[in-house]
């Protein structure tokens, strides 16, 4: 007899949760502790500071165990079988304060095409690196060419970096951007170029270099380069 209540009280205290259907696993999941994270990966956290991503992992309905007349929803079989060896040691996780977003089982093999991401989604799925990395050195730069305004300056070389730097282009395509862009850098340099080459020229003093770059100067300031519709 205490024999039977014996077993009774371990099978109450420590055991899996008999095969259910998916509607009572669903509900019982419910009720895990942990809002549904695995204890034994949040059991790998450390005592101090920021809880790492590798530690919260969702549980699985398939992997649910009681203890203590507690539900728990483990990641893995192998979660589940270091969990039902000694599970007083994975009760007492901390989760953190914020948690990631929580995709639906049913859902975790679900793709949404990124053509269907919101905006935001979108850029920080395919621009996000290359165009981060672009203000970056538009910052370092700051940018000026003739007859442009910081603004605009600084618009068309963040639009040129970005351009020399997609992954998705041709080959031709990239090389074509890239020397647009290196031609850009040159033109930003024509005003200090100009100052400094025409204070030091003598008077009727002839400069191939000079005369081109100078050419050069003119076409941005009539507007004949960088024109919208070239674009």
């Amino acid at each position: 007899m205490r024999m039977c209540m014996f077993i009774r009280m371990l099978t109450f205290i420590y055991s899996v949760v008999p095969p259910l259907t998916f509607a009572q696993t669903k509900e019982l999941y419910a009720f895990a502790q942990h809002n549904g994270y695995c204890p034994v990966k949040l059991a790998d956290a450390p005592e101090e500071g920021p809880v790492p991503a590798s530690c919260l992992e969702r549980g699985r309905r398939r992997f649910l165990a009681m203890y203590k007349g507690k539900f728990f929803a483990l990641s893995s079989a192998d979660a589940l079988s270091s969990f039902l060896r000694t599970p007083w040691k994975y009760t007492d996780g901390k989760l953190p304060l914020k948690l990631p977003h929580v995709v639906p089982e049913n859902e975790a093999q679900r793709t949404l095409p990124i053509g269907n991401l919101p905006t935001l989604g979108y850029l920080e799925q395919t621009v996000s690196a290359v165009l981060l990395s672009a203000l970056n050195e538009v910052g370092k730069e700051r940018p000026f060419l003739p007859s442009a305004d910081a603004k605009t300056s600084a618009v068309r070389l963040l639009a040129g970096i970005i351009r020399a730097n997609n992954p998705n282009a041709k080959p031709f395509q990239k090389r074509r951007a890239e020397e647009e862009l290196a031609k850009m850098r040159e033109d930003m340099t024509l005003v200090d170029y100009l100052s400094e080459k025409l204070a030091k020229r003598g008077g009727g003093e002839s400069d191939e270099e000079v005369n081109s770059k100078l050419e050069r100067y003119n076409e941005l300031e009539e507007g004949r380069v960088y024109a919208p519709s070239s674009h």
